[in-house]
């Protein structure tokens, strides 16, 4: 019964930000999405400012441009997901799966990354600054390097 809800609640999700806002320029400012399955969904320029998708299905979603300043995505699917030039400033990522995201151009300053994957990531021209990364360390470029702009498999 339960995942029979959950489900339900997935599709009117998906159906809401497809039919409803069309993907372009959606405004879930503050929206609750925890756990919600938002796998391959259009969410460009989006604004999800503070929005809670904690543990959310994010997989293979396109969200270039989007504002998600202070965005709570901890625990959260974003496997393949297109999150260029995205505002992620402050955003809370820690324990996210961001493998083959593609992050370029992406503002992370000020983010929290402890424990997050980020293999095979495109972190180009990323805002890394004040950002607390995958090992809890404040970013710092003495410390970090990322070589070639790509981490891959440890």
């Amino acid at each position: 019964m339960i995942n029979r809800r959950f489900d339900r609640q997935s599709i009117w999700i998906r159906r809401f930000v497809r039919l409803l806002l069309g993907g372009e320029k959606a405004d879930l400012k503050g929206a609750d999405l925890k756990f919600a399955n938002l796998k391959w969904a259009d969410l460009k320029w989006a604004n999800l400012e503070r929005a809670a998708l904690q543990g959310a299905n994010l997989m293979g979603a396109d969200l270039k441009g989007a504002n998600l300043m202070r965005t709570d995505l901890r625990g959260a699917d974003l496997t393949g997901t297109i999150l260029k030039g995205v505002n992620l400033e402050g955003a809370e990522l820690e324990n996210a799966d961001l493998k083959g995201a593609n992050l370029k151009g992406a503002n992370l300053m000020g983010a929290d990354l402890k424990g997050a994957i980020l293999k095979w990531s495109i972190l180009e021209d990323c805002r890394l600054q004040g950002g607390k990364m995958p090992d809890g360390k404040i970013f710092d470029p003495e410390i970090h390097t990322i070589v070639m702009l790509t981490l891959g498999p440890e």
